[in-house]
């Protein structure tokens, strides 16, 4: 039993230690940095505004509204897949093209790097929407606007 203890005790010293260790030589991963350094890239003191990448055309009836060509459509949620290289997502706001429609509700699409199958209600042709969802997704992973 005091063998166990002793264990653990080295355990929790090495994790704390691991942890101090990661925290103190690259500061640059801690959450906070991102926010008070105005040097660190996609901090919300970087003075770099948010350019979407959706631009809208100009409305010429207010009540139209403004859609993709057909066969494109915008992810309005994140989408990842395992590839031999690892993880790759295509992101809530990126244009994807349209390669077959599946059934069961089911797209195959691809942004020109990978191919995905999703559900018709993860994407949008409704360009208004898309951008909607581009500048969420910003907001969660950058802070705001």
């Amino acid at each position: 039993m005091k063998q166990l203890f002793i264990f653990i005790a080295i355990l929790a010293a090495a994790c704390v230690g691991y942890i101090a260790y990661q925290h103190f030589s690259h500061p640059e991963l801690d959450a906070s940095a991102s926010t008070e350094n105005p040097n660190f890239p996609g901090s919300l003191n970087s003075g770099r505004p948010f350019e979407p990448k959706i631009v809208l055309p100009p409305r010429t009836d207010p009540d139209q509204k403004r859609l993709c060509p057909p066969g494109i459509f915008y992810m309005l949620n994140r989408v990842s897949k395992e590839t031999k290289d690892g993880v790759y997502a295509i992101r809530p706001g990126e244009q994807v093209k349209l390669l077959k429609r599946l059934a069961g509700g089911k797209l195959r699409l691809t942004d020109g790097k990978a191919e995905v199958e999703v559900m018709e209600t993860l994407t949008t042709n409704d360009l208004d929407i898309a951008q909607e969802a581009e500048i969420k997704d910003y907001t969660i992973f950058h802070g705001q606007r």
